[in-house]
């Protein structure tokens, strides 16, 4: 085949083209849907999905194979088309040949024609696969679209992560310093100090940076609640701190000195919070709260772990998975690295 001559696959979609857009926007559906196969597994390295921005997919395929495409988003209108660079990086059949493709969206009788068109591919073979991988692929965003659109009013509901510090062993209790919880004579507590700085520029540029409310525990809000309550407020990580609602499991806290907080104290817990995710709303966010952590595991409340592992064994202390909880499978949506070995992890539930 030669480079002129395009691919071109075509399905209509029931959803209009500014949903579908939005699918690619949020990389964190994109394992869910950007898939030739529900046997490959995607693992999201970077995205950036901006006009010059970059991507890194790894594909994780049935045969132990890891296959690496990366690109560079060059135009983007919305909600209209989507194109982008598309190259192999991994030994593979088509490594390092450039190639391209262009998603468009048509509104039409209630739904959307969507049109991939891709350039460059080398040979009739690797037409073949693309155009069998881009079909599936169409038919898992059009299964996405239509899952989101079961939710109230046909938008998307709300997902709860933890954000979770933890070490080897899976302990997760006072990672800041000793006083944060001495409870069960606990005296390792400050095990991630050493590598804190590194850590939360990580946090604040993977987890902070786009809206978010926030749940706590009495115990884990009333460590937070002195220090942003008074920091600077020009701040830009306190201003979104600050103005996130703050959701709090408590019977005995009746007044709040930090601002947007309300309690949680019914009787029926898990509905009030089940209650919560059905509104709309950013992301619900649970930092801490080891004992309020141990409830959402239980009631499979919890959509998203977003972990951040520490190289070091303390031996003993309250556990993240401390309980018995009820079988889940998550998939993993991306992991990275710092400089002095802690790990981060953001894995979703699988539907």
């Amino acid at each position: 085949m030669q480079d002129s001559i395009p691919l071109i696959v075509k399905r209509w979609i029931k959803a209009t083209p500014e949903r579908l857009y939005q699918a690619f926007q949020d990389a964190r559906s994109l394992p869910q849907w950007f898939i030739p196969d529900r046997a490959i597994g995607l693992e999201v390295k970077a995205y950036d999905f901006a006009e010059g921005g970059r991507y890194i997919f790894r594909y994780h395929m049935p045969d132990g194979r890891h296959p690496v495409v990366t690109g560079q988003f060059t135009n983007l209108s919305d909600p209209a088309e989507i194109s982008f660079s598309w190259n192999w990086q991994s030994p593979d059949p088509f490594e390092n040949i450039p190639m391209h493709v262009h998603f468009g969206f048509i509104a039409r009788d209630g739904g959307t024609d969507v049109t991939i068109t891709h350039t460059g591919i080398p040979t009739h073979m690797a037409c073949t696969l693309h155009e069998n991988g881009w079909e599936g692929t169409l038919h898992h965003l059009e299964q996405h679209v239509l899952q989101l659109s079961k939710t109230k009013k046909g938008k998307i509901m709300r997902k709860l992560a933890l954000l979770t510090f933890q070490t080897l062993d899976g302990v997760m209790q006072a990672p800041s310093e000793p006083s944060e919880d001495y409870s069960d004579d606990f005296q390792q507590g400050g095990w991630a100090a050493p590598y804190w700085e590194e850590v939360m520029e990580q946090v604040r540029r993977v987890a902070m940076a786009d809206p978010y409310d926030m749940l706590f525990g009495r115990k884990t809000y009333e460590l937070f609640a002195p220090h942003w309550s008074t920091a600077d407020p020009d701040s830009p990580e306190a201003k979104r701190m600050n103005s996130a609602k703050k959701y709090v499991v408590t019977n005995s806290l009746k007044e709040f000195s930090w601002t947007n907080s309300t309690a949680l104290s019914g009787e029926d817990l898990p509905g009030e919070i089940a209650a919560l995710k059905q509104q709309e709303g950013p992301l619900l966010q649970v930092h801490g709260s080891w004992q309020l952590i141990q409830m959402l595991l239980e009631q499979n409340l919890v959509d998203e772990l977003r972990l951040w592992t520490f190289p070091i064994l303390v031996g003993r202390g309250k556990r993240l998975f401390s309980h018995d909880i009820p079988l889940h499978t998550f998939d993993l949506i991306t992991s990275d690295r710092t400089q002095k070995g802690v790990f981060h992890s953001l894995y979703q539930r699988r539907a």
